[in-house]
């Protein structure tokens, strides 16, 4: 008699348990007082973290070209001007920044206008490891797609120094070779006058 009451009990018996706690579960997990412990958590840190606002980028400085142009940059409200030399004379162009982050730098591309009213030039600006150089390398690259026309700026000069050992030949004070030239045919007219 024991096993019988067993067998007709025990199923229903069950099945009541474990309705009312899965009902139990469902009510305290929909309930808006009540959070699970991995949302109390989340929640929790949400609040602590801030977002760190990043330093803003200043271009404001001299600057060189690969020529050897000089050009100055400063900030003109929320855009910046920049004034270099060309041919034509001085020239300057105002143009703004929107940012985007390339791995570790930062590149802006836009119009920019130039005192004499075009605005066929594209500037971009290019920042490198922004977020780990003190003072980062930056390049301003002015073109309106023709390759003379393209003027490239840095603000360190040694952007422009050649990685090529050949290239030191002319690099230093060449100052005591003034006013002295020499060419083969002027060097094979003199052989002729050695001993």
């Amino acid at each position: 008699m024991n096993l019988k009451w067993k067998k007709k009990y025990l199923g229903p018996i069950l099945g009541l348990v474990g309705a009312t706690v899965l009902i139990g579960g469902v009510y305290l997990y929909s309930s808006s007082n009540i959070q699970p412990d991995h949302q109390k958590e989340f929640n929790q840190t949400s609040k602590k973290v801030t977002k760190l606002k990043e330093k803003a980028i200043d271009l404001s400085g001299d600057y060189i070209s690969n020529e050897r142009d000089e050009a100055k940059i400063e900030k003109k409200g929320k855009a910046w001007k920049i004034d270099y030399q060309t041919a034509d004379g001085k020239v300057s162009a105002e143009f703004s920044t929107d940012w985007k982050v390339e791995g570790s730098n930062k590149v802006s591309t836009g119009k920019m206008k130039k005192s004499d009213g075009n605005t066929d030039f594209t500037v971009t600006v290019r920042v490198f490891k922004y977020k780990t150089d003190k003072k980062p390398l930056i390049t301003v690259t002015m073109s309106d797609k023709n390759p003379d026309h393209e003027m490239v700026f840095a603000n360190r000069e040694d952007f422009f120094k050649s990685t090529d050992p050949n290239d030191v030949v002319l690099d230093g004070n060449l100052s005591p070779f003034e006013g002295a030239y020499s060419n083969d045919t002027y060097e094979k007219g003199n052989r002729r006058f050695r001993f």
